[in-house]
């Protein structure tokens, strides 16, 4: 449990297991904290002016995915820009930020996805309310841990999930009507009706967590001057999403996929599908029907699929990991060097056959994957079940007693340090 530091001290007192078995996706959990908790999530913890400095350098830096909005209770959201930030906090606005520029944290929700084992991706954002501000009754796409940073805030939130794994926010009435989708709805979606009558209200002060499972109803209130929370966001990727990457991969490589027919106008009949095009959508149709049915939940290519999203903490949140390789990474590596995976991103792997029927691991490290078969499936196995290990005694992990060359070694070494896969610790006496 060594590897599980962020999620331990994040549930503390209650257990991961306690927590998988009664609340994970089913819901909602408050945890009384305090700023010793605090800091040991967040080292120097997250504060107004780290707020105010995050949002300024995401702002100048152009981060991927940034958004600074206020909102006041049921009105819209607005979108300003940072130097307008204390005007609307003195007018009594609702500031709420998506991805400010703070790598600790960026690094800590990551960490949390690789804990929980999370097959999506990952985000966080923070809200600084006025007293009497906050959000007005909804649910949210993702799950979500609010971590209460300044200031105090009731949460009220329901028992459960009142829609299950909505496509994204929706702002209900207080009857449990939907007033504002923050997307565009299909027509079930638009007759989604919650319960508001089920609800419960906590306090958070400094160093407090709530938990909520996707779909859970819920609003905020700042009752102090100032309220400060920071929310890590797990959004959940859909089997559809998945799926949909298989045909892609299967069909793409066809011409006959790539296009639609175009038929003259005056061989069609207005209002109605021409015969062209529905000899067409057979065709492709039956070339589906085929495929799916050589599809199977054991095949190795789920498998690959599954752990891919384990892994990748978004496209939005991996520039805020990544960064260039300090002067230490950069030089060659030693037989001495002590060495580790990567804790910047969350590592998974797998393995199976390949079509030549050779035994093949795959590892996956935020958006990249590596593959190795043949005398080196040790070398790679080994080396995902070590929490540390020294550079040199890499030679030794070939399963038939006979050892790697170094230079070799050294090479596959270095790759996956200068990806990024490795991290150097110190070097061995």
């Amino acid at each position: 449990m060594s590897g599980h530091r962020e999620l331990r001290e994040l549930l503390h007192p209650i257990s991961p297991d306690m927590f998988f078995s009664e609340y994970w996706e089913r819901k909602p959990l408050f945890i009384k904290g305090g700023l010793e908790k605090l800091e040991r999530l967040i080292p120097g913890g997250f504060t107004m002016p780290h707020f105010f400095s995050a949002v300024r350098e995401a702002e100048a830096s152009q981060v991927l995915g940034f958004r600074l909005w206020i909102q006041k209770f049921k009105e819209p959201n607005v979108y300003i820009r940072s130097n307008q930030m204390d005007e609307m906090i003195a007018a009594g606005n609702n500031i709420a930020t998506d991805l400010p520029s703070d790598r600790r944290v960026a690094k800590f929700v990551t960490a949390l996805k690789a804990q929980l084992r999370h097959p999506g991706d990952v985000s966080f954002g923070a809200t600084l309310s006025p007293a009497g501000q906050g959000w007005p009754l909804h649910v949210d796409r993702s799950i979500n841990f609010s971590i209460q940073c300044e200031g105090k805030k009731v949460f009220v939130v329901s028992e459960e999930p009142v829609v299950a794994w909505p496509s994204g926010s929706i702002a209900f009435s207080d009857d449990g009507l939907p007033e504002r989708f923050l997307f565009n709805p299909l027509p079930w979606e638009e007759a989604i009706r919650a319960d508001p009558t089920r609800l419960q209200e906590f306090e958070a002060e400094p160093g407090d967590v709530i938990y909520w499972p996707a779909g859970t109803l819920h609003t905020t209130r700042a009752t102090s001057d100032l309220s400060l929370t920071l929310h890590s966001i797990l959004n959940h990727e859909t089997f559809l999403n998945l799926f949909s990457r298989f045909l892609l991969s299967n069909f793409m490589g066809r011409p006959e996929w790539r296009h639609l027919p175009a038929i003259p106008a005056v061989e069609t009949t207005p209002g109605q599908l021409p015969n062209e095009v529905k000899k067409f959508f057979a065709a492709r149709l039956q070339e589906m029907s085929r495929f799916v049915e050589t599809l199977n939940a054991d095949d190795m290519e789920f498998n690959r699929e599954w752990h891919k999203v384990l892994a990748a903490p978004g496209e939005l949140i991996l520039p805020q990991l990544v960064h260039a390789p300090a002067e230490a990474e950069k030089r060659s590596v030693e037989p001495g060097d002590l060495l580790c995976l990567s804790r910047m991103a969350p590592v998974t792997y797998t393995f199976g056959t390949d079509a030549d029927g050779r035994r093949t691991i795959y590892l996956y490290f935020a958006d990249k994957e590596l593959s190795m078969n043949g005398e080196w499936f040790d070398f790679l196995e080994t080396l995902v079940r070590q929490e540390r290990f020294s550079a040199h005694s890499a030679t030794t992990w070939k399963q038939d007693g006979q050892p790697y060359d170094w230079e070799s070694v050294q090479a596959y070494l270095q790759t996956l340090l200068d990806q990024g896969i490795l991290e150097r610790e110190t070097t061995a006496a």
